[in-house]
């Protein structure tokens, strides 16, 4: 069949790819590979979106004969996600409390998708679901505590789709390979997305997904946790599940007790990355605890003295900014996919050493509005990666901003701005949402003093 015809469907789509995860894409002459999302067909041209957020857009012809049969099975699947072989064979039998499948829709607000993934020859253990649901549960009590402490309460309060009896939803996924095949959050979501569509008739509007891989009992376990995504995107998570005995408790701090055993921080953590969060660590003075994109329970616990934070994790301000807008907390997709434009005038940033604080002040010219500014402070030696120190502060209806740096560091680092905005993107450069590529300025420490690039 003629590739342009089978990619009818995707050029429908235009930039609403079904799914998007991270694969290698190589040329026709072989010589040239990029890790790259697929995010649609355009005009005969495949946009690949890299994980720094610019976009590549290659003709059809020139990718490798591979690359073009990953495209025709995309396109191999019609509106509402099945293949056409299944089109008219009727879907999974289901129960009173289940949700009949969902049809396609570009404007629908799209859901998180929790699924349980089972390797090949196990049955999952009995309580698993029940399980997920009170984790699920638990992560939206914790959303939801944290933004409205900072002030930015969420419009859903309920960011996980419920059956007809109220009940969080779980998918479950039968692999077709043994545990031991599975090591590759990538390869693992590449097995499990046709699957998912064709079981449950899910929509095709760049969903969210997060992932409990079962691999069999302690010691045996999926190792790579990891998420990625983005409010155009959508985006995915996947993290082992622990088959330990205990329950989740609503008054247990994040990483106490069978939490910690069940490594919920962690799994929290990877479906912040899916929701599109990057790593920032506490601010040890809020005496908060560890952050959800902050350092792992372990090596936080071993840098922080007071063991009444050892196992309290929770959302810091920058997180709840960044968070207000996403359609999963705002309900809505309006202008979803653009990137407003971000440009900083009238930049300044002094010391104010009576409070130990640098003061960090601009103006924001854009052509959409934004509602809050996110510093991201990268120094040395600690606070970098998971350790760099974030902060926020509402921008006025003018453009302008004032943020605090309230734990400077003693040595020489970096500034980056980002912006949040109404439509719930993040960006410091107006082209992408990789805080590598933000607006920045650096500062040196000159005794007790800090001197800063203009």
């Amino acid at each position: 069949m003629n590739l342009r015809l089978l990619l009818f469907p995707l050029l429908l789509l235009a930039t609403g790819a079904p799914f998007a995860f991270t694969r290698e894409w190589t040329d026709a002459t072989g010589k040239y590979k990029v890790e790259a999302e697929f995010d649609g067909v355009v005009m005969e041209k495949v946009r690949l979106v890299k994980p720094d957020g610019s976009i590549l857009a290659v003709p059809l012809e020139r990718l490798s004969e591979r690359d073009q049969e990953y495209i025709r099975s995309l396109a191999e699947t019609s509106g509402n996600g099945k293949p056409r072989s299944q089109n008219n064979q009727t879907g999974p039998k289901q129960d009173a409390g289940a949700i009949a499948p969902a049809k396609s829709s570009q404007n629908q607000v799209p859901e998180i998708h929790l699924v349980l993934f089972v390797a090949a020859g196990l049955d999952p253990p009995a309580d698993a679901e029940s399980k997920m649901v009170a984790a699920a549960e638990y992560t939206e009590t914790f959303f939801v505590k944290w933004m409205k402490h900072w002030g930015y309460p969420p419009a859903r309060e309920q960011i996980f789709p419920r059956d007809d009896r109220g009940r969080i939803r779980v998918l479950r996924i039968h692999g077709s390979k043994p545990p031991g095949q599975y090591t590759k959050a990538f390869e693992l979501m590449q097995e499990l997305w046709p699957k998912a569509h064709a079981q449950y008739g899910l929509p095709r509007n760049n969903p969210l997904w997060w992932v409990y891989v079962y691999k069999g009992d302690p010691p045996t376990r999926f190792n790579e946790y990891r998420g990625s995504g983005d409010i155009r995107r959508g985006g995915w998570a996947v993290v082992n599940y622990e088959n330990r005995p205990g329950e989740i408790s609503f008054d247990q701090e994040m990483a106490e007790g069978f939490l910690h055993d069940f490594t919920l921080k962690g799994c929290v953590h990877e479906l912040g990355h899916a929701f599109g969060l990057f790593h920032t660590g506490p601010i040890i003075a809020d005496r908060l605890g560890n952050t959800l994109m902050g350092p792992r329970t372990d090596p936080f616990r071993a840098a922080v003295r007071s063991k009444l934070d050892h196992d309290r994790v929770y959302l810091c301000e920058a997180e709840a900014a960044m968070l207000w807008k996403h359609f999963v907390f705002s309900g809505t997709v309006q202008d979803r996919r653009v990137v407003p434009s971000a440009k900083v005038q009238q930049y300044r940033a002094r010391y104010d050493r009576s409070r130990n604080e640098i003061v960090v002040s601009g103006t924001l010219v854009s052509n959409h509005k934004a509602h809050s500014v996110v510093l991201v402070d990268e120094s040395s030696p600690r606070q970098v990666n998971y350790w760099a120190k974030t902060y926020a502060a509402r921008i006025e209806p003018t453009g302008e901003f004032q943020v605090r740096v309230r734990e400077p560091s003693p040595a020489a680092g970096t500034f980056r701005l980002m912006f949040c905005f109404e439509n719930g993107a993040i960006t410091g450069d107006g082209k992408t949402s990789n805080p590598t590529n933000a607006f920045e300025k650096t500062y040196t420490k000159l005794g007790n003093d800090y001197q800063f690039e203009p």
